[in-house]
C-alpha cells in the first residue's frame, strides 16, 4: 500500500535538493563504544586545621587516581529552639555558596584556580529547576529559618551535649574545571602538594545571630579508578614522561574587580547608576554581575540584599561596545545566543528576588572548557568601564556592585615532576 505523504513529499522540488544525500544512518542500532574497566571510589579528607569563622582551613588532596569532583561538608551546631523563631534575613540564602570568600586548588602553594561566592552562585542559578532544587538541600538555601534539614533524631554531637542544640551539616560543591567532564579529571597519582584551600567568611557576612558555632568540616573527594594498563596508556597518551612535556589544560578562573559602593536616591526609590572601572586583562569567557545592599544583614543574603538591575553598557577605550537591558540580560540573550538559561527567581527566604546577571562572550557556554568558542580581552583596550544601572529598593540606603569576571587560564601538569603551573591567561 502507498503511502501518500511520502509520495507527496516527492513532488517537491525543495524535498528533493534536501534528500539528494540522505542516509538512513538515523535509523541504525548502534551501540557506543564502551568505557574501559572503571570503578567510582569516594575518599573523605580531614582538614590539616579545624575550620573557624574568618579563618583559613586547608585540605590535602590524597593521590588516588582520578579526581572527577569534590565538595566540603562542614556541620554548624545550632539552636533548634532558636532555628524555628528566627527572621528573614538572619542568615544568609544559598549558605553553601557564600560561607567561604575564597576556595582555591594550589600547588606547592600557588594558586591554580580559585572560586567566589559571586561565581558560585552564577554557575547554581544555570542549573535547571530540577537540579536547583536538589541543590538547595544540601547548600541549606533557607533551611535556618524553616528547619527543613536540622536532624532532630539524631544524637547531639556538639561539644556542650545539649539536647537543645543540633547538627545542621552544609554542604559547598566545589565547580572548578576537573569537575567539567571525565575529560578534564586531574590525575594526581603523581601530581604533588595539591590542596584546597577555604577562606572562610567572618560570623557577621552568614548570619546575624551569634550563638552559632563551625563544629568540624571535611573535604569530600570522588575519584575514577582504572586497571592499572589502562591507566598507563591514558598517561602515555596525555603526558611524555621519558622529554617531561607536560599535559595543557584548558581551565577556568576568577577575578573579582574591587567592589563600588555608591549611595542610593534620597527622596523616592528609583534607577541608580554606577561605573565600575575594569582592571581585569585576563580572556573572559564571562562577566558576573550583582548589586547588593550595604545594610542588609548579613550583606551576603542574596534573596534579600540584591537589587534589580535594569541596564548595563560596557565601554572600552571610550566606545560603547555592549549594552544591554536587565530583562534581555538574563533572559532573552542567553538563549538566543546558544548559552544557558540564567532565571530571575524567588529563593525560599529573603523579600527580594535574586537578580544575578551574567553576560557571556562564548558562543557555547556550556562547553566553554571543553572549545574556546568566544572570549573578552580587555588587555588592548583603555580605561574599560561597565556603567550599571538597577532600581534601588530603598531611599538612603548604600549599595555594592560587585563584578567578576571568569577567565580561560592554560594550566600545565608536568609528568616528571608532579608539579603544576599556571600558564597563560592573558
Amino acid at each position: 500500500m502507498s503511502n501518500i505523504p511520502l509520495l507527496s513529499n516527492e513532488t517537491s522540488a525543495l524535498f528533493q535538493t534536501l534528500s539528494s544525500n540522505s542516509s538512513h544512518d538515523a535509523y541504525l542500532y548502534k551501540l557506543s563504544q564502551p568505557y574501559p574497566n572503571n570503578s567510582k571510589q569516594k575518599i573523605v579528607v580531614k582538614p590539616q586545621n579545624a575550620m573557624a569563622f574568618g579563618s583559613q582551613c586547608i585540605f590535602k588532596i590524597p593521590r588516588y587516581g582520578l579526581l572527577q569532583a569534590a565538595c566540603l561538608k562542614i556541620r554548624m551546631s545550632v539552636s533548634s529552639h532558636l532555628a524555628s523563631t528566627l527572621q528573614e534575613g538572619a542568615i544568609a540564602d544559598l549558605l553553601g555558596l557564600v560561607i567561604c570568600d575564597k576556595i582555591a586548588l594550589t600547588s606547592h602553594s600557588k594558586e591554580i584556580e580559585s572560586l567566589v561566592p559571586l561565581s558560585q552562585i552564577a554557575d547554581y542559578m544555570k542549573l535547571n529547576e530540577e537540579a536547583r532544587v536538589a541543590i538547595d538541600q544540601v547548600i541549606q538555601s533557607g533551611s535556618i529559618k524553616y528547619g527543613e534539614n536540622l536532624d532532630d533524631d539524631s544524637a547531639p554531637e556538639s561539644a556542650a551535649d545539649n539536647e537543645n542544640v543540633k547538627d545542621l551539616y552544609v554542604y559547598v560543591p566545589l565547580m572548578f574545571s576537573f569537575s567539567k567532564g571525565l575529560h578534564s579529571a586531574l590525575d594526581v597519582s603523581f601530581l604533588e602538594e595539591l590542596e584546597i584551600v577555604a577562606d572562610v567568611a567572618i560570623r557577621a557576612k552568614i548570619c546575624a545571630w551569634e550563638h552559632i558555632s563551625l563544629a568540624s568540616s571535611e573535604l569530600i573527594c570522588y575519584f575514577q579508578q582504572l586497571d592499572n594498563s589502562t591507566m598507563k596508556k591514558l598517561q602515555s597518551s596525555q603526558f611524555n614522561l621519558s622529554s617531561g612535556q607536560p599535559l595543557t589544560q584548558l581551565c577556568q578562573n576568577s577575578y573579582e574587580e574591587n567592589i563600588v559602593t555608591v549611595t542610593g536616591p534620597t527622596t523616592v526609590a528609583g534607577p541608580v547608576e554606577a561605573t565600575v572601572d575594569l582592571a581585569c586583562k585576563h580572556l573572559c569567557f564571562e562577566t558576573v554581575i550583582g548589586v547588593f545592599q550595604t545594610d542588609k544583614l548579613p550583606p551576603m543574603d542574596v534573596g534579600g540584599a540584591t537589587q534589580v538591575i535594569q541596564e548595563i553598557e560596557l565601554f572600552m577605550s571610550g566606545r560603547s561596545i555592549w549594552r544591554t537591558t536587565g530583562m534581555e540580560a538574563r533572559a532573552l540573550e542567553p538563549v538566543i545566543l546558544g548559552g544557558s538559561r540564567v532565571q530571575h527567581f524567588k529563593p525560599h527566604s529573603g523579600e527580594g528576588k535574586l537578580d544575578i546577571i551574567t553576560l557571556s562572550w562564548s558562543n557555547d557556554v556550556k562547553r566553554a572548557l571543553a572549545q574556546m568558542s568566544g572570549a573578552l580581552s580587555m588587555k588592548g583596550a583603555s580605561a574599560p568601564q561597565l556603567k550599571i544601572t538597577f532600581k534601588a529598593a530603598e531611599i538612603n540606603k548604600q549599595y555594592d556592585i560587585r563584578v567578576v569576571h571568569k577567565y580561560y587560564s592554560a594550566v600545565s601538569y608536568s609528568g616528571s615532576d608532579g608539579r603544576i603551573s599556571s600558564g597563560l591567561n592573558l
